[in-house]
């Protein structure tokens, strides 16, 4: 049996040996309450994306002989491929947001419904 296992470490920190030993287990440390995650919605943020990549494909439309003489004529393709991209992003942002507005409310109305049937009980 391994050193590290018969005597233990007395709080200080694990040793390089401890570390690499696979059933090594840190010390659960007390959980620190952080910030709590911005919550945004996220489709605007998306199709403003969309919109940008949209402008980018119309300047490389109006100025496509020069990007084509410079050889960078992909450019459309890419701006054409980024606009793909923002829709499917955009919609699934749609779709997310909702989901996300339905679930706060129904949390709002759970919380709404248990607080008066604790007003009712007591």
């Amino acid at each position: 049996m391994p050193a590290n296992r018969e005597q233990p470490n007395n709080g200080s920190e694990p040793t390089e040996e401890e570390l690499l030993t696979p059933t090594f287990v840190p010390a659960r440390y007390p959980e620190k309450r952080g910030t709590e995650p911005l919550r945004i919605a996220m489709m605007p943020i998306f199709a403003l994306g969309t919109c940008v990549w949209i402008v980018a494909f119309l300047l490389t439309v109006v100025y496509r002989d020069s990007l084509e003489a410079d050889g960078r004529g992909w450019w459309a393709v890419c701006a054409a491929i980024g606009i793909a991209l923002g829709i499917l992003g955009t919609t699934t942002m749609f779709f997310r947001d909702r989901r996300v507005r339905q679930a706060r409310e129904a949390e709002r109305h759970s919380s709404s419904d248990s607080a008066s049937l604790n007003t009712v009980s007591d």
